[in-house]
């Protein structure tokens, strides 16, 4: 995925998923790059469907991919793009409560036909 490229090489990461995983993408960097890595999902994927500090309702579909991730807490965002063809390509970060200095990040492609329907 280009954006894992585009995030890579203006963020430092600790990446967590082996790199010929082109379905899901998970990696750990330093919170104070938030903005930065913001910056890259807004280019290019828009604004997030939840911000940090939010509460949102999502429409099942949607509500299927936040469920296959664990759901979300108040901090974490999370960014959907539709790919097409009923897959969807989501970004979650999750900052650490154990740690704020770090925030996870997730990256993945959701085939909905995969999940059992729309």
């Amino acid at each position: 995925m280009k954006i894992i490229d585009d995030i890579k090489s203006a963020v430092n990461l600790e990446i967590r998923t082996p790199s010929d995983t082109n379905e899901y993408f998970e990696a750990v960097f330093m919170s104070k790059d938030t903005v930065k890595l913001a910056s890259i999902l807004k280019e290019n994927i828009g604004d997030p469907l939840k911000p940090a500090g939010k509460d949102v309702r999502f429409d099942r579909k949607i509500q299927k991919i936040v469920d296959l991730i664990g759901g979300l807490r108040r901090e974490q965002s999370f960014y959907v793009k539709d790919e097409g063809a009923d897959k969807y390509m989501y970004v979650a970060l999750w900052p650490w409560q154990s740690n704020p200095s770090k925030t996870t990040l997730k990256i993945g492609i959701c085939d909905m036909n995969k999940l059992g329907g729309k």
